[in-house]
């Protein structure tokens, strides 16, 4: 079954689209500054490696054009390819993570860092207060004042500094499961390769079976059932005329057995004809039947048809041609 045009179109810029919103994503993370050298340059670096994994596993995926009618392997391709897509927004929700717990180091970095200068700052203010007044009442309220001020930064300084550990720690167990998605989307994209290679196999082995039943159906076809035409004729021809011989000949020499012949005769008669007629609609269903399957349509024509249905009957009229055979030779 072959894809519509615009189906075509629609995966050619996806196919397109994908690749370079990624490499823009990866050009814009190396273009950012920020003091968390180190992680910045492992997630970059994990972000780069990944991008081409990624760029291969969309461009290895088969063309669905060229499926066979497999259903259940064509099916089992699809939800991979479902899995795959759910991974991939998995890996961009986990890479705006990351970006955000980033930029949330940054701004704590900034502000430890505002802080570690304040601190600096009224430390020398202090020192410099304890030179110049030394005695003063108001030197020391001043300076008590600005020790409880610094003993507050230092904590709220060492707040954040566990506020930062908290953070980096959460950046590398995001960076371990970005590592986790990329092995699974490896091992998605052998698993889409071993089921191609599969259906390739399954698709070939079809066209093989295809090619040898049309060319048995051919050559039925071409030289025809010598064993039914001889049954044909000799069912419309010869067994009428040899019944009817009959007949006249015991009518003539028995007149007390007449009556009872011609019962017998007519009595075989309307049996042969509902025999034909249910032959002619068992005919039609075991048709109707062959050709509703794809593997037993080639086969569906009139010698196969003819043998099934008279193999069919004969096992429930074996008794009754077996009379009808005797009574038309002694009567």
């Amino acid at each position: 079954m072959l894809t519509s045009f615009p189906s075509r179109i629609l995966l050619v810029l996806l196919f397109a689209v994908i690749p370079l919103h990624l490499i823009c994503m990866g050009f814009r993370l190396l273009r950012r500054r920020s003091r968390l050298g180190p992680l910045r340059a492992v997630h970059s670096a994990v972000f780069l490696l990944f991008v081409p994994i990624l760029l291969s596993a969309i461009f290895a995926l088969p063309e669905v054009s060229h499926l066979p009618r497999e259903e259940g392997a064509v099916s089992e391709l699809t939800e991979l390819k479902l899995k795959i897509s759910q991974l991939e927004s998995i890996l961009e929700k986990n890479i705006k993570d990351l970006d955000s717990k980033v930029s949330l180091l940054q701004e704590k970095d900034s502000l430890i860092e505002e802080m570690s200068s304040k601190i600096q700052y009224l430390q020398n203010f202090l020192r410099n207060m304890k030179k110049s007044r030394g005695g003063s009442v108001y030197s020391e309220e001043r300076v008590s004042s600005l020790e409880e001020e610094v003993r507050n930064l230092w904590g709220e300084a060492r707040k954040n500094n566990f506020d930062l550990h908290t953070l980096q720690s959460k950046a590398y167990d995001a960076e371990e499961k970005l590592d986790s998605v990329s092995s699974q989307v490896l091992k998605m994209e052998d698993i889409i390769t071993e089921q191609w290679i599969q259906i390739r196999q399954l698709e070939q082995a079809l066209q093989v079976t295809k090619v040898r039943t049309s060319k048995a159906y051919r050559k039925i076809k071409s030289t025809g059932c010598t064993l039914l035409k001889f049954i044909n004729g000799f069912h419309q021809h010869h067994l009428p005329e040899a019944s009817c011989h009959l007949r006249s000949f015991f009518f003539k020499k028995s007149s007390v057995l007449g009556p009872y012949l011609s019962h017998v005769f007519n009595l075989v008669q309307r049996i042969s004809l509902g025999v034909r007629i249910c032959h002619h609609e068992l005919q039609g269903y075991v048709r109707q039947m062959m050709e509703k399957y794809e593997f037993t349509a080639d086969f569906a024509n009139q010698e196969v048809i003819f043998f099934l249905v008279y193999f069919i009957i004969s096992g429930h009229l074996s008794y009754l041609n077996f009379f009808c055979f005797f009574a038309r030779l002694f009567f």
